[in-house]
């Protein structure tokens, strides 16, 4: 008796959630009558919808009863239709539901993007663009090269050359006839002899681009003939960003030589100081200096001569590598004074 009453109860729960019928219609628009791809049909309060196909048609199943069929579409006001019937295994049909459209307001969305400078595309589209004769070099192109300065940058821009590891020549026309600048303005050398600035100063791993212009316009200085040479360098970091590098060269007919030509100098030659190896005697900076003219005996000119260094011809020594080495570090640090927001590079 038990599994009968058991099985009674199982069929009636299996006919009770079979009464299920149909919703079928489609969605318009209210204005121009055309149909509307992917609206929302959603049974209110309930997870159970679908959304209008290609003809703007939808199909529905539902639970027999009376529902709440709510409509919805972006930009389209929602509406409600209420006290839709189904029945059982029957089809409900609302077709031409029309929904009207609803301007809204968005709130405003700003999207801001910086446009990138530091590759060789970037430089063919300024090349491109330019009245000029311009040509140079990008930093993706430099990163390439191993570069480790700007003189050594700067000789693989066409129609430049460096003289002395450092002074730029363009167009074979020397310092005199060329101009350098940072960033577009103009600074001064480290030299007060010479026009061009001295390129070996600049670590390659700050610049962004070496862009050549090789003519006149209104907007460059006036006082350049061979062409006028513009370093820019890279932007300030957005974190703490440190970089260490180190590179070295050989060749075979110069390098690790036992006859190379050099001379007697310090320990610390390799850093470009004196250790005090070429330093003049005290004597010698005097205005008391002894000489026969002055009266001084034999003696003490004989002296004095000595106590220069004897050794003044070259002296043939094993040549080294040509090595390099560059450390930099930057930052940005928000100073906050005054409640305004200052930032510096460190």
């Amino acid at each position: 008796m038990k599994k009968a009453i058991f099985f009674f109860l199982i069929l009636a729960s299996a006919v009770a959630f079979s009464q299920n019928g149909t919703l079928r219609g489609s969605v318009i628009d209210s204005e121009t009558g055309e149909t509307i791809i992917g609206a929302n049909v959603l049974l209110k309060g309930t997870y159970i919808g679908t959304v209008t196909d290609l003809d703007g048609q939808f199909l529905l199943e539902l639970p027999v009863g009376i529902h709440d069929i709510q409509i919805s579409y972006i930009t389209y006001a929602t509406i409600t239709i209420e006290g839709v019937e189904i029945k059982n295994k029957e089809v409900k049909f609302l077709n031409n539901i029309a929904i009207t459209s609803e301007e809204q307001q968005l709130a405003e969305v700003i999207i801001t993007a910086e446009a990138a400078s530091n590759t060789e595309a970037a430089l063919l589209v300024v090349k491109k663009k330019a009245s000029i004769m311009l040509d140079g070099i990008s930093a993706e192109k430099i990163k390439l090269t191993g570069d480790g300065t700007a003189a050594e940058v700067a000789k693989r821009v066409t129609g430049v050359s460096i003289e002395g590891g450092k002074y730029v020549y363009i167009r074979g026309l020397g310092d005199r006839y060329t101009k350098t600048t940072l960033n577009g303005s103009e600074i001064p050398g480290l030299d007060p002899d010479r026009n061009s600035l001295q390129m070996d100063i600049f670590p390659s791993n700050q610049i962004k681009s070496i862009v050549v212009s090789k003519n006149f316009t209104a907007d460059l200085p006036a006082d350049f003939t061979g062409g006028l040479l513009n370093i820019e360098t890279v932007d300030f970091p957005d974190e703490k960003v440190v970089s260490f590098s180190f590179g070295t060269s050989f060749n075979p007919y110069v390098h690790l030589n036992s006859d190379f030509l050099s001379y007697e100098g310090g320990n610390l030659d390799f850093l470009g100081f004196d250790d005090g190896t070429r330093a003049l005697p005290a004597g010698a900076e005097s205005n008391n200096i002894p000489t026969p003219i002055s009266g001084a005996s034999p003696e003490d000119v004989n002296a004095f001569v000595r106590s220069f260094n004897p050794t003044l011809a070259a002296t043939q020594q094993t040549s080294l590598l040509d090595f390099s080495g560059s450390f930099s570090i930057g930052n940005m640090i928000d100073l906050n004074k005054g409640g305004s927001e200052s930032r510096k590079l460190v």
